[in-house]
């Protein structure tokens, strides 16, 4: 049976689930797959539905502008996400396409007081899908540089994909076997307590349509390094809650983590700014507020209230 069979057989189970359920609204945290059943449903029962568009359009597959146009509205994780709907669809209504950032769990993702240990290595972190995208090569390369000169680092990888025996021979080429790890998969209260004995923590990618990976370590007061593409710069002011550079360049990106190896004072000021900036501007319960204003149109009467962001901040 074609795909398009099978689809349009899924699409009357959903409807008659949906219809039964008596669902009202559907949201679709996909425009792939997800976003076409959405529709299909909208055309078989009328039940209006909703998307969030959190990477760039290209990835989504085809009609993204029936998908769009169709929907009541579609929330963009980003602003340049969001810019990219208006210059390529200007056919849709204003109203039918917002900003709605994705955020983490800023209770979750919380710092604790390190436990010092005398003589311990700089202990660097990324954590990503092991692909050529995250550019965890060029950050291998940064490592190498800063052990040459001589510095005592340690980098830390945490992930698994399709670039792991690729990486772990550039590590063997360059001599780095006693300074890298690669722990693979690991839940996210493993990753917490790894985030929480890290100095610093970088993410080299080519490009990220935001980069939650950053959120996380910055929401536990880590001094975080990204680069300046795609989303990212929505996220990091460079100078004030992190740091950016320029994606492929290993030795800029060196010259950065020298800095921060060598001014504590300016790693502890970073840590501080960027929790404050992942509280008050990429909360998961703001981001969940967005949606549900809209869904509802009406405010969040249980909203986040600003006296418990500030509890969030002081700890």
């Amino acid at each position: 049976m074609s795909s398009g069979g099978t689809s349009t057989i899924a699409s009357r189970t959903y409807a008659r689930e949906a219809t039964a359920q008596k669902i009202t609204h559907l949201h679709s945290h996909s425009c792939a797959k997800a976003a076409i059943l959405a529709m299909m449903l909208k055309r078989l029962t009328g039940i209006p539905y909703s998307l969030t568009l959190n990477a760039n359009l290209e990835w989504w597959g085809g009609a993204m502008l029936e998908k769009m146009r169709d929907a009541e509205f579609t929330i963009a994780i980003t602003d340049w996400l969001l810019q990219q709907i208006r210059q390529k669809y200007p056919s849709l209504r204003s109203e039918q396409v917002l900003l709605g950032r994705i955020g983490v769990d800023t209770v979750k993702w919380t710092p604790e007081k390190k436990r010092l240990v005398a003589a311990q290595a700089f202990q660097i972190m990324t954590v990503a899908r092991l692909h050529y995208s995250k550019g965890h090569d060029v950050l291998v390369r940064a490592g190498k540089r800063l052990v040459d000169q001589p510095r005592s680092v340690h980098l830390t990888i945490v992930g698994a994909g399709p670039e792991r025996e690729k990486l772990k021979s550039l590590v063997e080429e360059l001599h780095l076997e006693e300074a890298v790890t690669f722990t693979g998969s690991l839940s996210e209260d493993q990753i917490i307590e790894l985030l929480r004995q890290a100095d610093l923590f970088v993410l080299a990618s080519h490009a990220e349509p935001l980069g939650v990976a950053y959120m996380e370590a910055m929401s536990m007061s880590l001094p975080t390094i990204g680069t300046d593409a795609g989303g990212v710069t929505e996220i990091i002011s460079s100078g004030h809650d992190g740091l950016l550079v320029p994606p492929g360049n290993d030795e800029k990106l060196a010259q950065e983590m020298m800095r921060l190896l060598d001014y504590p004072e300016l790693c502890q000021n970073l840590g501080y700014h960027a929790r404050q900036t992942i509280v008050n501007k990429f909360d998961s319960r703001i981001g969940a507020a967005t949606l549900y204003q809209r869904l509802f149109h009406s405010p969040v009467e249980d909203q986040y209230p600003i006296a418990e962001l500030q509890k969030v901040l002081d700890t």
